[in-house]
């Protein structure tokens, strides 16, 4: 009879291996911390950044007067908004709160940090802002402006600039910082104020953009940390006061998402869109040279709100769509109907080529992913919201607790595309939302948005009057990949020559093929070169949900590219590679780009 220790010791092992190889989901996240700040009327969080450390800078808006733990705002201006920008420690602690603010509608839209530690915000102002003893105003006085702050990492204001269109509606939406600490800023200008204008002209210092009557375009601008332009770009990548947003690699290239509508061109790449808005990544070198520009979409309205790079210059972007969506090889479906709206996430190598995409939603149509980031062990988490019961993989199901209101969601996806948990929280209304989401080095992730009422996050209770800014963190949230990594962007290479090593075997297995008719790497296989005997041959090809797209047991024979006769559109699948001979049993598992 086995001991008691034994049987413990076995039981434990049949559990270890039941929790590493189940798809359940074991994660049990939630919030470490939550504050709130904010008046009486509605306030946002916007966008939040959060150092090494731990450290988080935020910023959003409030109406009239607010609260910030310790730090007030009274009155200056009725039925104004004013920018805050605060620094809240790793506990939750505000370390300082700084406002700027004039006489009507002034936003906090986008912030970053460089690699010194200081801290610029963008944003929207209404005839002029005043940050501290910094003060600029509009050319009309009249239309909003966008404005760029730089703070020392003490909270001290160190310059101010305002730029844009003197007579049309123009916004600073989001920053990115390179690793030399300059910053690159988008938006949209414009020729629309109260109504359609005349042809204009928006500067930025000496640059300027030219708009034609009633334009509104996208543009991004580089500038300096001590506050010079160097280079502006504009392109049709706005649709009313949608979006944009920026981000910059570790070669400081240059990308922005965001949607369009209709027939465009970025750069020297003409894009035309499904029928109503469709998503756009665009790329510019750090010279502000146009490198490409990428467009999906259907025939509604879809978005990209926002991307992050990894560390090996993968895209990850995350959005909002209404109709079925294909991210080359994957094709997503929305689950609200022909006019609801469901979560995605993609991912995309640094040459603009789909390797995964997945869905997230519920049946109510008012889902959509608003903030992404990714840390170092290639974890993404992602903020937005949704309504009713949203699924996001069959074990991860989100209810919200009361009839019509819309919750805001915290998830997280492996680098394969695979949800991994996803939390709820927020009021009772109908306009609960996260906006904004970082990590830092420690394996922790916060987050900002709002809610309404009274704000539940897990075990913390938040309460606010209208809309209310929040922001929150989440501890040691750091897991292990399901998948191996994507390789690095392949390359196309010609057939190579067969060549017999030491006399017995050889193998190479391709990482791309391009069936285009123009005879060569026109199939995947094996290129195979032995004098042994090879037996037991087996190659077969998925897609990343797994179904089998191509079986072969003759290594003589490959994958073409297609399923069932059609061709199946560029992406990164997965193949399986099983062999015998007279040397051992090999069993060998990868991916393969195909490139139409």
């Amino acid at each position: 009879m086995l001991s008691i220790l034994h049987k413990n010791w076995i039981v434990f092992l049949l559990l270890s291996c039941f929790l590493s190889t189940s798809n359940y989901n074991f994660f049990s996240q939630n919030w470490a911390w939550t504050t709130s700040g904010g008046g009486p009327k509605s306030d946002k969080a916007n966008a939040i950044v959060t150092d090494n450390e731990g450290y988080s800078y935020i910023t959003g808006y409030y109406n009239e007067e607010a609260i910030f733990g310790t730090y007030s705002f009274p009155l200056v201006n009725e039925h104004s908004k004013e920018v805050f920008i605060a620094k809240v420690d790793p506990n939750g602690n505000y370390v300082w709160v700084k406002n700027g603010l004039n006489y009507y509608d002034d936003r906090g839209l986008g912030i970053c940090l460089d690699p010194q530690g200081n801290v610029y915000v963008t944003g929207t102002c209404w005839g002029g802002i005043e940050f501290g003893s910094l003060y600029e105003t509009n050319g009309s006085g009249f239309t909003d402006q966008i404005f760029l702050v730089k703070l020392d990492n003490d909270g001290n204001f160190i310059w101010l600039k305002n730029v844009g269109n003197d007579a049309g509606d123009d916004h600073g939406l989001n920053l990115a910082s390179d690793k030399e600490g300059n910053i690159y800023l988008t938006g949209f200008v414009s020729a629309w104020s109260f109504g359609c204008s005349g042809p204009g002209v928006a500067t930025f210092g000496g640059l300027s953009i030219n708009l034609g009557a009633c334009d509104s375009l996208a543009f991004i601008a580089k500038i300096t940390n001590d506050g010079n332009w160097q280079w502006v770009r504009s392109f049709p990548g706005i649709v009313g006061e949608n979006d944009n947003r920026i981000e910059v690699d570790t070669a400081s290239n240059v990308y922005v998402v965001g949607g369009f509508m209709g027939t465009k061109t970025f750069g020297t790449t003409t894009l035309t869109s499904y029928g109503g808005q469709d998503i756009y990544v665009v790329k510019y070198d750090k010279d502000g040279n146009f490198i490409y520009a990428k467009s999906t979409g259907s025939p509604l309205d879809d978005r990209a709100n926002d991307l992050c790079i990894d560390n090996k210059n993968y895209l990850y972007i995350c959005g909002e769509f209404r109709d079925r969506l294909d991210f080359g090889g994957d094709s997503l479906n929305n689950n609200g109907g022909p006019n609801g709206r469901d979560i995605f996430v993609a991912k995309m190598t640094p040459q603009g080529n789909w390797i995964w995409a997945s869905k997230a939603g519920s049946n109510y149509g008012t889902d959509k992913a608003c903030g992404i980031t990714v840390n170092s062990n290639y974890n993404v988490f992602v903020t937005g919201q949704f309504k009713g019961d949203a699924y996001f993989s069959d074990d991860i199901p989100l209810t919200s607790p009361f009839p019509d209101s819309v919750q805001i969601f915290v998830a997280a996806i492996d680098s394969s595309g695979v949800w991994k948990w996803a939390v709820q929280a927020g009021g009772t209304d109908d306009d609960d939302r996260g906006n904004g989401i970082d990590c830092d080095a420690h394996c922790n992730i916060y987050v900002c948005g709002f809610f309404t009422g009274t704000g539940t996050f897990g075990t913390y209770t938040e309460n606010g009057q209208m809309k209310e800014a929040f922001f929150g963190r989440f501890s040691s949230v750091c897991f292990e990949n399901e998948q191996i990594e994507e390789p690095e962007e392949p390359i196309i290479y010609p057939p190579p020559t067969a060549e017999i090593i030491d006399s017995s075997f050889y193998m190479f297995i391709p990482n791309a093929f391009s069936p285009n008719d123009d005879e060569l790497n026109q199939t995947f296989k094996p290129i195979i070169t032995t004098s042994l005997r090879f037996v037991n041959y087996s190659l077969t090809v998925y897609d990343r949900w797994g179904e089998l797209l191509f079986e072969s047991h003759n290594p003589d024979v490959g994958w073409d590219g297609t399923f069932n006769t059609t061709q199946l559109q560029s992406g990164v699948y997965t193949w399986k590679l099983s062999y015998s001979n007279d040397l051992n049993q090999e069993k060998k598992s990868g991916f393969v780009y195909l490139k139409k």
